[in-house]
């Protein structure tokens, strides 16, 4: 329901994600909240890359609901996938590649970010820790998808 993309990869393997440093039985997907499971953790950070880049956050707005006043827009749903055309993950192809990697790095660097504050203040932190990463995704999404 928000402004803006937000994506990032939880691995169903292992222990269970821990928010705030207080672990969790699992996790769960909610009204508001998309889910896509996939085949490697490669196609899964590729994906998240392109749905983090900010061309991809700029080229969705015009088809995104607007909220009353001067809330703007909102909801984003399936529009990336409409209005941008994101390609299936190839792992011949080094852009896909390069993206995966930089994806898993800037986790890594989340990981060990100490996020405080609600979820908006926490996700402009982590986007603050990994601002050269989300540059170099943008770069090579928006030539992958012409924006």
């Amino acid at each position: 329901s928000g402004v803006h993309l937000a994506a990032w990869v939880l691995e169903g393997t292992g222990t269970s994600p821990r928010v705030f440093g207080y672990p969790t039985q699992g996790f769960v997907a909610d009204t508001t909240t998309y889910c896509f499971d996939t085949y490697s953790l490669e196609e899964a950070h590729y994906l998240c890359a392109l749905l983090n880049a900010p061309c991809v956050d700029h080229a969705i707005k015009d088809f995104q609901a607007r909220g009353k006043g001067v809330v703007g827009q909102r909801h984003i749903h399936r529009t990336p996938f409409e209005s941008c055309p994101i390609l299936p993950f190839d792992q011949e192809n080094p852009d896909h590649l390069e993206l995966a990697r930089l994806s898993r790095e800037a986790h890594a660097i989340v990981a060990s970010t100490e996020l405080t504050g609600g979820v908006v203040k926490a996700r402009r932190m982590a986007r603050a820790a990994v601002d050269t990463y989300i540059q170099a995704i943008d770069v090579i999404a928006c030539r992958l998808l012409r924006l």
